[in-house]
């Protein structure tokens, strides 16, 4: 629990669907580089997907190795809120979370 925040987390795509079907979230930031669970992959984009059918109106922080023009019609698409290129700066993640949920 951080500025008032409670945080979940999930260890795969598999756990974080899970928890998007049994709580309301305001604010999803998602790894693109998620790992495959018993040989079957759920990636960043699918949870963004998922995210968006649970909770059309979630904001959604995208985490990535790409560039953000490399990626940028696919965030367009899922209406991403903002994407963060790996290394990212907890600090400037915590500014969004906090501009995002006000």
């Amino acid at each position: 629990v951080g500025d008032g925040h409670v945080v979940e987390t999930a260890g795969d795509g598999w756990q974080a669907i899970r928890r998007m079907k049994e709580s309301r979230f305001d604010i999803a930031i998602i790894d693109l580089d998620l790992p495959a669970v018993r040989g079957v992959a759920v990636n960043g984009w699918d949870l963004a997907r998922i995210s968006r059918a649970y909770n059309p109106r979630i904001s959604i922080i995208m985490i990535g190795s790409e560039t953000a023009t490399a990626v940028k019609a696919q965030l367009e698409v899922l209406k991403v809120s903002e994407f963060l290129e790996k290394p990212i700066s907890p600090a400037h993640l915590k500014t969004l979370v906090r501009r995002l949920d006000s």
